[in-house]
Formats: C-alpha cells, structure tokens, sequence
C-alpha cells in the first residue's frame, strides 16, 4: 500500500471516531447516566460518555439516578450489578435499590411513556429501544456525613462495561414528619382491577396497605387509611409521624360523629385529618347539602377541616359564584387550577382561617403559611 493511501486510511479513521456518537458501547449495547428528574423516551440516544455520576442528600433523604442502556440488537439476561455505597473513612455502608422503568403505552395517543418503577429482578433490552435503570439509595438519620463510593457492573453478551457512583451525604437531617403536607387519592378498587383481585378480598386489602405504606415512604400521605379508622390497628398509622393528612370518615348519626371526633382528638390526630363528603358541587341541591355538613360539623366536630374541590361556578343564575356560595362553609379551598381565582374572593377573611388547596389537590397551601 502506497504511503498515500496509508495516510489517507489514518485521517478516515481518525475523523470517524471524532464524529462516532458519545457513548459507552460495547457489545451492541450503549450506557450512559442520566438524573433522576428526566423522562427517558424509548428513542433517547446518549449525550455524554461519562462512566460516573455524583449523588447528594441530607440524612433521612432518598436520592436516585438513572442508568441507561440501548442496544442495536435484542438481548437478553443483561446483568447488572450495584455495590453498597461504602465510606472509606468509617466503613459504614448503604444499600441501594434496583427498578426498571416501565412504559404505559400509547399515552395521549402518542409513544409510551415512562412512570412505573417495577423492582428490577431481570433485564433484557428491545433492538433500538432506550431502557433505564432507576438507582436508588436511601440515607438513614445515622449515616455519618461524608464521600461514598459505589461500583457498577453491567455483563451481556460476554462483555464487561463498569462505572462508577458517588454519594455525598451532608452534615444535617431531614425531619421525619415532612414540611409539605400532603392529600393524594389512591382508589381501592382501581388498585384491585389493575392487580386482577377481588375489591373487597384480603389480597385487594394487602395491596391497598403496600401502596399507602410505598407513598408514605416517599412523603405522600394518601387519603383513607388502610384500615378502620375505629379499629386499634388504626392507633399506628394516625401516630406515625410520617403522615400529613388523612380523611375522616362522615357517619350520618350525630353520636357516631362525636364519638369518632372524641377518638381522633384523645389520640392527637384530629388536627391532621379532614371531612371530604362531597365533591365537586355544581348543582342547587348540591350546595344545599354543602350547607348543611358544615353546620353539621359545627355542632358535632369543633375544629373541623372541611374541603369540597370545585372546578366551575354553580349551574344555575350568574348572580353567585361558587367562591360566593363557599364562603363561611369551606375551611379548605381547593379549586381545580383552572378555576383558582386569587382576587379578591379567595384573600382570608378576619375571623374564618379558610386555606386554599391549590392545583387540584396537587399543592396544598394554609392561609397560616403553613401547608395543607
């Protein structure tokens, strides 16, 4: 070969590995890290060809990464492995959680969709199609503050690829009881059809608990409790102070409300907890019965909190708007975003503490400053 056509083979090659695309391929496969706050679409290609990724979080904090894999051809039995972040200074150790994350398909009527995490216990990648890898690692309040360090361990195809994961954990600690108070809606009966059970069977009441229990752990508090709000195995879940907010039950016997208020009020937690037995009024009768649950509640439950979501004015007439017929009856705005109306129906009022909930149950916020 002429010396010409050697040079001009070394400037080909040379320019293709300049315009090859960043990434860490090897067997087919790229990997590439991503945070944990973007949405990983199936056609996502790597940006970066870091091989590590730096964490931080305070003590009693959860904090994640994703690892993306995509290949050009199918594979199956991809192995990955994740050491406990160790620190070199003391030897404590934190274990880390695997979840695959799973599309919903057609969203909107358009490509699938990230959301899901499932518990990763196998892996195997579509040709062509972007699949992350949800690392997550949780801080207990006695992990001393400092630099860990993680190793991970991708095998396929009879191939290696490892990287490298770091955690700082600083100096303070998150409370246990969140700042944020929260009220989010999990249904029962769409968590058994989802899960293929019975609604009412132990297995639907099993996976209602593992659900509430998933949300609390992440600082959500849902509606209902998973239990009978009478029962004992209520007492735990009303003390734990991981709970924001909960929903109590609306008797139609005056003496049964009293009783259930007394309960909730000997065991601290009527503060917390909220009447929610009508929602979204639009029609006169409606409103009516709005009426009389809050003087219901006057006389029975001193100190209620009572929310009713609305997202429109009342049907009938245009001389009132629903912020009007709401006034003096809700202690808890929550319009639907759309409709929230700042000026000056929703200002507070001398006398009548009302709060908004904001954003449809999203966001909740107290006329005292405080949350919910």
């Amino acid at each position: 070969m002429s010396w010409i056509m050697k040079n001009l083979l070394k400037i080909c090659l040379g320019w293709s590995l300049l315009l090859a695309p960043p990434s860490s391929g090897w067997c087919g496969m790229q990997a590439w890290f991503v945070h944990s706050a973007n949405k990983i679409l199936q056609d996502a290609t790597p940006t970066e060809t870091r091989k590590s990724w730096s964490l931080a979080a305070a003590r009693g904090e959860v904090e994640a990464c994703q690892l993306v894999l995509r290949s050009d051809r199918d594979l199956e039995r991809v192995s990955i492995q994740v050491t406990p972040f160790r620190q070199k200074r003391t030897g404590a150790s934190l274990h880390p959680e695997l979840y695959r994350v799973h599309y919903i398909p057609d969203v909107l009527g358009k490509v699938p969709y990230p959301d899901p995490l499932v518990p990763l216990d196998r892996l195997s990648l579509e040709s062509g199609k972007s699949q992350p890898v949800w690392i997550s690692v949780r801080v207990p309040q006695t992990a001393p503050a400092g630099i860990y360090q993680s190793t991970i361990r991708l095998s396929a195809g009879g191939q290696v690829w490892t990287g490298n994961l770091q955690l700082k954990v600083w100096n303070f600690s998150l409370p246990e009881t969140p700042s944020g108070v929260t009220a989010f809606g999990i249904d029962s009966a769409a968590i058994a059809r989802q899960h293929q059970v019975e609604p009412d069977s132990a297995q639907a009441k099993t996976l209602y608990a593992r659900y509430y229990e998933m949300l609390l752990d992440h600082k959500v508090s849902a509606y209902a409790l998973p239990v009978d709000i009478h029962s004992e195995a209520a007492i735990p879940y009303l003390k734990d102070p991981r709970m924001t907010s909960f929903m109590i039950p609306y008797p139609p016997e005056d003496e049964a409300l009293k009783n259930l208020v007394k309960r909730l009020v000997q065991l601290d937690a009527f503060s917390k907890g909220y009447f929610y037995p009508l929602d979204e009024p639009v029609k006169e009768d409606q409103y009516k019965r709005l009426m009389e649950i809050s003087e219901r509640l006057r006389r029975c439950a001193p100190g209620f909190r009572l929310v009713s979501p609305f997202f429109r004015n009342p049907d009938w007439g245009e001389s009132q708007t629903a912020y009007d017929l709401m006034t003096g009856r809700l202690n808890i705005w929550c319009p639907n975003s759309h409709f929230f109306d700042t000026e000056p129906k929703t200002r507070p009022h001398p006398g009548r503490p009302e709060s908004p909930w904001r954003g449809g149950m999203v966001v909740c916020l107290l006329r005292t400053g405080k949350t919910l």
